[in-house]
């Protein structure tokens, strides 16, 4: 029986974690679309992962998965970003990455391959917007708190998981023509890869946090 892949435990830790943007004061309306989004996201995983064990793909359930998750992420960091035309400029850039991504879609559904073009165009808006979001903190005139830092750590995985999504990604076409031993590592190199990811989500989820220290006896 093939065991659940690591990588859904650490994304069901990560929606539990959400859960406590409920609770934590002053949480924007934006934050508390995230607990949904990663239930879904666990939905589809064991989906695909039950489907897996009996030796079938879910490739069209895939791909529009991948276009929401990346619309969902550019739309959270969309609202990280302060500059109010870079802000229209990515709501602009949105619209044009679905419409490409429904009109390659079609055809990647219709020769049963998963839609690589879309996901790599969804990495490299994320990774664009992510270091724009970067740039834009070191100019802030203020020092901020980084470790309490909800979009920080957010961003931070978002860039971390995309670049390397990317590589993986592009290297899809070499590595297939690879050994099947070969191809098993870096499978697992991309669940650790996923794994740190929601690790960083988790920290930032939790991050603002304030644990009450037990009074003292005198």
């Amino acid at each position: 029986m093939k065991p659940i892949p690591i990588y859904i435990y650490f994304e069901a830790l990560s929606f539990l974690a959400s859960l406590t943007l409920y609770f934590q004061a002053g949480t924007p309306r934006y934050m508390k679309s995230f607990p949904p989004f990663l239930l879904l996201t666990v939905v589809v995983e064991v989906i695909g992962w039950r489907f897996a064990k009996h030796r079938q793909t879910i490739l069209g359930v895939y791909d529009i998965f991948a276009v929401v998750t990346s619309t969902f992420y550019l739309y959270i960091l969309k609202k990280f970003i302060h500059n109010l035309k870079v802000r229209t400029i990515i709501q602009r850039v949105i619209w044009v990455y679905l419409v490409i991504a429904a009109l390659t879609n079609i055809y990647f559904i219709q020769i049963h391959r998963f839609n690589f073009l879309s996901f790599a165009l969804g990495c490299l808006i994320i990774v664009t917007v992510c270091i724009y979001y970067f740039f834009e903190l070191f100019q802030l005139p203020q020092s901020i708190n980084l470790l309490r830092d909800q979009a920080f750590w957010i961003t931070s995985g978002l860039l971390f998981f995309h670049c390397c999504s990317f590589m993986f990604i592009s290297l899809t076409n070499f590595v297939a023509k690879l050994s099947a031993t070969i191809f098993k590592n870096l499978n697992y190199i991309l669940q650790i890869i996923i794994v740190l990811f929601y690790i960083m989500f988790t920290i930032g989820f939790l991050c603002r946090l304030k644990i009450r220290k037990p009074d003292t006896l005198n």
